[in-house]
């Protein structure tokens, strides 16, 4: 399982390679966060092996997008002269954030159970995609490398 997720995210970042810059990441982005919900919902069903393995490769190359589209957007929004420190900061943020995104799943999969567990992920993703579109500027932004 996690040699094809990690396939899907190694093949994501080569596709990217090739068609970088991206001309409105964060509608790329914000997809992303929909698209993980159709993903985790299939996981959620318990499918045979060979579609588990073509939605584990999906969730692969979905977040392997994410995380680059991430990045990329913190990058180019940040001025030039503090841009090391803001990706520092970022990269702290994400560094910090799992340990404790560990224990809150952990404890969630102790009392609901490993597929029950999903269900808030989707509703995360939802309640991102929303955030995003509604509440920043993420769905408007144009990468300032294109044209």
């Amino acid at each position: 399982i996690m040699v094809i997720f990690f396939f899907g995210a190694t093949v994501s970042n080569l596709l990217m390679l090739r068609f970088m810059p991206i001309k409105r990441p964060g509608r790329i982005f914000l997809m992303m966060q929909l698209s993980r919900v159709v993903i985790i919902g299939l996981l959620f069903i318990r499918p045979d092996w060979w579609l588990l393995a073509l939605v584990m490769l999906a969730w692969g190359l979905n977040m392997g997008m994410t995380t680059t589209l991430a990045r990329t957007i913190v990058q180019e929004s940040a001025a030039p002269a503090f841009r090391a420190r803001i990706l520092s900061v970022y990269s702290l943020g994400l560094l910090g954030s799992a340990p404790i995104g560990a224990l809150l799943l952990g404890t969630i999969v102790e009392a609901f159970g490993t597929l029950n567990a999903l269900l808030p992920a989707m509703f995360v993703s939802v309640a991102l995609f929303l955030y995003g579109t509604l509440g920043t500027g993420i769905w408007s932004y144009r990468s300032p490398q294109v044209d």
